[in-house]
Order: C-alpha cells, then sequence, then structure tokens
C-alpha cells in the first residue's frame, strides 16, 4: 500500500504484511525520518444490494387507442459517492493511508525505529537570548521537537512555527533539522535543512538563540 506523510508530504511505500496481526504500525519516514504511525487498512464496503423493484423496471399498457407499449419506470438515479474511509481503493490506484504525525512526547513510548539516547549522558538545549532567556531544556527523546506549546522542547517565541526543528541524537552524533518552519532554522546565520551539530553549538529558531549542550549525567 501507499502512504504519505503528513510531516513532508511525501507517497512511500509500504508492504501490507508488516502488520502481522497488528492495527497500527509506526515507522520511520523514509524522506524525512519522522515517526509516523499507519493503520491496518478497512476492507471496503460491500455495495447495498438493489431492490427487485429498481432492478427490474415495470412495463405498463397506455391507453388502447395508442396500439404501444411505454416504459414508465421512473429513471434511475445514481447513489451518491461513498464516504471515504481508510484503506478504500480510489480511482487512480492503491489506497491512500493518512498517515498520523506524533511525537514521542505524545505517544508517550520510545518507538521501536527510533535509536535510544545515549547510555551516561545528557542532552539539553539551553536558551541564550530571546523571551525564554535562561531556560534549560531537557531533550528526554532521541528525537526531540522544538517549537510552541506541547511540544518536545517547547520555546514560547511568536516567531517559533507549532513544529519548528528538531534535535536528534544518533549514537554520539547529534543533527538539527528544520520542519519546515515558516522562519526558518539557522546556525552561523545561515538557513539550514539539516546539518550535524556538536556540544556547545549555538543555533537560531525565530528570535530565539540556543545553543546544545552535551554532559555526562553525574555532572552538575
Amino acid at each position: 500500500m501507499k502512504a504519505t506523510c503528513t510531516m513532508c508530504g511525501k507517497p512511500f511505500l509500504f508492504a501490507d504484511e508488516r502488520f502481522g496481526d497488528r492495527a497500527e504500525v509506526r515507522v520511520k519516514c523514509p524522506a524525512c525520518q519522522a515517526v509516523v504511525t499507519l493503520h491496518r487498512p478497512s476492507p471496503p464496503a460491500p455495495a447495498p444490494p438493489r431492490s427487485a423493484a429498481a432492478a427490474s423496471p415495470k412495463a405498463v399498457a397506455p391507453p388502447a387507442s395508442s396500439g404501444v407499449l411505454v416504459d414508465t419506470a421512473p429513471p434511475s438515479i445514481p447513489a451518491p459517492p461513498a464516504e471515504a474511509s481508510p484503506g478504500r481503493e480510489g480511482p487512480d490506484g492503491p489506497p491512500t493511508l493518512r498517515v498520523k504525525r506524533r511525537s514521542l512526547v505524545e505517544t508517550g513510548a520510545q518507538d521501536e525505529h527510533m535509536p535510544p539516547m545515549p547510555d551516561g549522558k545528557r542532552v539539553s538545549v539551553a536558551i541564550l537570548s530571546g523571551p525564554d532567556s535562561g531556560k534549560v531544556l531537557q531533550c528526554s527523546v532521541s528525537r526531540a521537537v522544538i517549537g510552541r506549546t506541547g511540544s518536545d522542547l517547547p520555546i514560547q517565541d511568536d516567531e517559533i512555527s507549532r513544529r519548528h526543528a528538531v534535535v536528534e541524537t544518533r549514537d554520539d552524533r547529534y543533527f538539527l533539522k528544520d520542519l519546515r518552519s515558516t522562519n526558518g532554522t539557522f546556525v552561523d546565520e545561515r538557513r539550514i535543512t539539516e546539518v550535524e551539530i556538536f556540544d556547545r553549538s549555538e543555533f537560531r529558531v525565530g528570535t530565539t538563540t540556543c545553543m546544545l549542550i552535551v554532559a555526562a549525567r553525574d555532572e552538575l
């Protein structure tokens, strides 16, 4: 089946047999690496049976003077189009599923395809300037979304998108990725799409300047 990632908008293929006996699975979008949830497609609903009266139009005799038979059955009225449902095949190809986009803070569980946080290290984002200057936000998951209230790393900045950027931890490497935000994500005042960052690297989202901090868990 074909699914479409609602984060980057790109379609990708997913084998139906990978569902197994599960109603839904969580996978990474191969294009933008976002974690998405796929739901097993539902079987198409059977077409309603036609009534016997509608199936066979009646022919009745007109007045004897005409000498011909006239079909008086009412014209058939096409049924309204069925409401689209997940998994139903459309006229242009296989079904397209609506992919739910949920961060780990929403699901409350580590996704099986997402790498774990590094052992013995604490990864944080310190806010150097902006409305939330002085705050330190800890990355509790390996894919921490920066945005407004409700994200993994919430920042109260009107110039920041609801889901603005993401800090990804991959083993002992760290990456900053823009989530197609309106005002962009900047490193050294250059707008980036995705870039590797390091301990003490600075970057800007909206009017807020941030710094990545990687430290041992026993450090104060």
